[in-house]
């Protein structure tokens, strides 16, 4: 640490669970406001807290589970005696994340990171968990504000913080000040430098128990400010409330349990085991003094970083200890009490299972290191199926069975207004209702030049004034600005085609009824040519193209048509008059200009931003597709690749990935307009190579199919070498293939002896691809883990900015973990088929087997390098884009404009062959 600046006072620290405070004092302040109670049903307000399921067990390696018949109440969320547990403190919930094949507590959202059953009763005992982070979801959803903008409203401005957010990465400044993380040296005591963040500082989720960063400084004028009881965020009459204890027998008991651990107590409350605790509303209460210490009624909370706030009212007394070093293990270590069944297990109980470890390349260090990695997908919480029976299938956190029975009728008449109110204001808000607005308006200003005789008359006396509206409806201003530009183009278009048709039809009348004084020959001619050949082409371009926007332009080419050739009478007079063709270039200019105003001046919206949203969410799928196809691979079972949730992923996936081009084609004409053509040629390329991932992706796809078809193959039923099928434990696919034993050789330097390959008896396709996963599984899942953590990061930060946000170690990270991959790959198959040389009694069954793996394996081997080298070039690719961006070396050009560059460049020879 001595090359470290030491700790100021001004340093942005992850304050942890000390965030629940502040969601706390929120909540209480819309009960205040009387938007709920303490004790109602927080079930009524938000979806995912009613029909809650309690995790009590598991039969034959499956989880049982019954419904709660208990409410959760926000008393039961401020309390934690809602049943809800953080995974690594109940092991009921750590095996249930192992059967799921998920993370401890991993998701970008609460949801996906706390969306596992109840461990028991709400308020039948006490368990600390995220019931927090729930009561944050419920202050979002009442007041109609993401949780950062609430606190900064009702709190922050209030007390003059400015050094406080749930997101660090959007504040350059804070972010500069942000505290690394240390530990203790267990020898020496000393301060030791972690790379490790516990907490992503660009997570988009905005936990109300453990999200938030802030300043020492910042964070102790809210704990002063509950001291003072000032009612500047709460009335005299809350805090009261605040700080008496909350809890039952049931719930104190089992407090007290959990808290009575030494270490439990000092890490959660900051007093030791023996003090008596009960709850309040905003942290632990003693209910004794200490002698020589606090004061009955001290409220107290922690954070992991090792963090510590107390307020005793008593002695006139608060404090914030803040520091940016982690306390250890010891939560990891500590098996909850207050369970369903209120047992608890030995204190050496560790809810991690001991998994063994393979080599990875960690993409934001480039340090290799050996550890555990997860690939399964977050989690995602599906709603109830709606038929009562509850089995490890059933949703965990669902929507409620029916409305809420009411107390009585103005409570009733207030939750139907709220509820029509949030649905109203979010269909407003959302991209949907805006695109319903902008075209109610441009329909309004359409049709005046029918309504309006003052805009009536600038178009004449002429009949069909109608087509002002018809226009704004064809090209309605819901659309981007790429794709407003386009529409503007084709306009042109059509007006031009249709009035060189009319133009022409006419001069055709004329010539013959004039010159010739065959009228009836050029009234045939204008017939057959211009109307069936003129329409019959735009039919051709129609069918040709394909195009929404083209579709629209070939109907108001057909009606400018028909209406100057049919209703003008000059073709049928053999005289020329302009009058129906400048009616209708007034019409389709105000037409034009009336939807593009209105595209542009409200609520606009970018194809350029558009695209990057795209490109995010295709990645975050591409992410999840890709972890979940490489896990479903190396555990030889497709069960995930069928679940509603992977196929949730997939339509996502697929979604985005066709909306992909439509987007770049509508962001180029504004790439155009804006002078950054650059910019769009290198999103082009990035988009081209976004497309080749998706075919990788689709190779590995079909590569973990095959291996399924042939792992379904019955078993030969012989035996060799004296054993059989049954007696063979070393060639169980069940024990070979989870990930968690996938293991690789030591990384110190040691070797181990080198002993001629056994004999082994190789009798099923899975007792083959056995084989196969413990020498080539450890190097596929580790190189799939880099390439997921660059895909979570990639390709654009978050709005409005979406700035380029590459690290420039990826880059030489992912080359590092695809040479390692291919060294390891190759080792493998060495090994592999030096135990096939050495098994010379195969029979061909089961030598067909062999090869048939072999081509799966190596074909998903082969499809996840090509992936990782397909993700450098697209690094490279984002590199050019963010220097273009940032510097932008050459300026704003409109070459597009230069038509006799272009010539003169196509002239010019390539002597590359390009």
């Amino acid at each position: 640490m001595a090359s470290k600046p030491p700790l100021k006072a001004d340093a942005f620290l992850w304050i942890a669970s000390c965030t629940k405070l502040m969601t706390s004092i929120a909540a209480l302040q819309l009960v205040e406001r009387g938007h709920f109670g303490l004790d109602d049903d927080m079930g009524s307000i938000h979806p995912e807290l009613s029909d809650l399921q309690i995790l009590t067990g598991f039969v034959d390696d499956k989880p049982q589970l019954t419904r709660a018949n208990n409410k959760v109440t926000l008393r039961h969320l401020l309390t934690h005696s809602s049943g809800l547990c953080y995974d690594p403190l109940h092991p009921l919930l750590v095996q249930w994340r192992a059967y799921h094949h998920q993370g401890l507590n991993v998701g970008d959202t609460v949801l996906e990171a706390y969306g596992v059953p109840l461990v028991f009763e709400p308020g039948t005992a006490w368990l600390y968990g995220p019931g927090l982070d729930f009561a944050g979801l419920v202050v979002e959803r009442v007041s109609n504000l993401s949780l950062e903008e609430y606190l900064k409203k009702n709190i922050w401005q209030v007390l003059g913080i400015k050094d406080m957010t749930f997101h660090p990465k959007h504040h350059d400044g804070l972010r500069r000040r942000t505290a690394d993380m240390s530990t203790r040296d267990p020898f020496s005591g000393a301060a030791v430098y972690s790379s490790e963040r516990p907490w992503k500082e660009d997570s988009p989720a905005e936990s109300g128990g453990a999200g938030m960063y802030a300043t020492a400084p910042e964070f102790f004028k809210v704990v002063h400010s509950v001291l003072r009881q000032d009612e500047r965020l709460l009335k005299k009459s809350t805090f009261e409330e605040m700080f008496k204890p909350q809890l039952n027998e049931e719930s104190r008991a089992a407090l007290m349990q959990l808290l009575g651990d030494p270490e439990m107590g000092r890490l959660l409350a900051g007093m030791p085991g023996d003090v008596k605790k009960d709850h309040g509303l905003a942290g632990v209460i003693q209910v004794e003094d200490t002698p020589g210490g606090r004061s009955k009624g001290t409220m107290t909370w922690t954070g992991m970083p090792n963090l510590t706030w107390f307020v005793d009212c008593d002695a006139d007394l608060c404090g914030f200890y803040a520091t940016s070093s982690r306390h250890g293990n010891a939560m990891m270590d500590f098996n909850a009490s207050g369970g369903g069944n209120n047992s608890r297990p030995p204190r050496a109980f560790r809810p991690r299972p001991k998994v063994r470890q393979a080599s990875v390349i960690l993409p934001k260090t480039g340090q290799r290191v050996k550890r555990t990695v997860t690939l399964g997908i977050s989690p995602r919480l599906t709603p109830p199926t709606g038929n009562g029976n509850v089995s490890e299938e059933s949703p965990l956190l669902g929507a409620p069975k029916g409305p809420r029975k009411p107390s009585d009728a103005p409570r009733v008449l207030r939750q139907v207004t709220r509820w029509l109110y949030r649905n109203v204001i979010d269909f407003a808000r959302s991209k949907t209702g805006k695109g319903v607005f902008k075209c109610s308006i441009a329909y309004l200003l359409g049709s005046l030049a029918t309504f309006v005789p003052a805009i009536a008359a600038v178009l004449g006396q002429q009949d069909g004034k109608h087509m002002v509206a018809t226009i704004t409806v064809y090209f309605h201003p819901a659309r981007s600005q790429g794709s407003m530009f386009e529409a503007v183009v084709l306009a042109i278009l059509a007006f031009a085609y249709a009035a060189f048709i009319a133009v022409t039809s006419m001069g055709v009348s004329i010539f013959f009824g004039q010159v010739v004084d065959f009228v009836a020959i050029g009234h045939a001619i204008v017939l057959v040519v211009f109307c069936g050949g003129g329409l019959g082409f735009v039919g051709w371009i129609k069918q040709r193209l394909g195009h929404p926007l083209v579709n629209i332009s070939c109907s108001l080419t057909s009606l400018a048509i028909i209406t100057v050739l049919t209703k003008e009478g000059a073709v049928q007079a053999a005289t020329f008059s302009d009058d129906k063709i400048v009616q209708v270039l007034k019409m389709i200019v105000m037409g034009v200009i009336a939807t593009t105003a209105v595209s542009f001046l409200i609520y606009p919206e970018s194809a350029r931003i558009d695209l990057r949203e795209n490109l995010i969410s295709f990645t975050d799928s591409l992410s999840e597709v890709l972890a979940s196809t490489t896990g479903c691979f190396l555990v030889g079972s497709e069960e995930e690749l069928t679940s509603p949730r992977y196929r949730a992923a997939m339509d996502k996936y697929k979604s985005q990935l066709a909306s992909i081009d439509k987007n770049l084609v509508e962001a180029k004409y504004e790439h155009f307009i804006a002078g950054t053509e650059a910019e769009y040629r290198l999103e082009a390329r990035l988009v081209d190579c976004m497309q080749r991932l998706a075919k990788n992706i689709g190779g590995l796809r079909s590569a973990a199919t095959t291996q399924f078809s042939i792992l379904a193959q019955p078993e030969l039923g012989i035996s060799t070498g004296g054993r059989s099928r049954k007696d063979s434990s070393s060639s169980s696919l069940e024990h070979s293939t989870v990930l968690d034993v996938i293991d690789e050789a030591s990384e110190t330097g040691e070797t181990e002896p080198t002993t001629k390959p056994a004999s082994i008896s190789i009798l099923t396709p899975g007792d083959v691809f056995a084989e196969f996963i413990e020498h080539l599984g450890p190097s596929i899942k580790s190189l799939a883990y880099t390439l997921r953590e660059i895909l979570d990061d990639l390709p654009f930060g978050p709005g409005p900015g979406y700035l380029v946000t590459i690290d420039t170690q990826y880059r030489s990270s992912l080359e590092s973990a695809v040479r390692l991959y291919n060294q390891s790959r190759q080792d493998a198959l060495s090994k592999i088929y030096a135990t096939k040389a050495v098994n010379k009694e195969f029979s061909l069954d089961v030598e067909a087997d062999f090869e048939e793996i072999a081509a799966s394996c190596g074909v998903f081997s082969y499809a996840l390098q090509d992936f990782a080298n397909e993700m450098i070039i697209c690094l490279d690719i984002l590199d050019e884009l963010k220097l273009e961006i940032e510097e932008r070396p050459k300026g704003r050009t409109w070459n597009w404009l230069k038509v006799w560059r272009r010539r003169q460049t196509s002239e010019v020879p390539n002597d590359s062959g390009v």
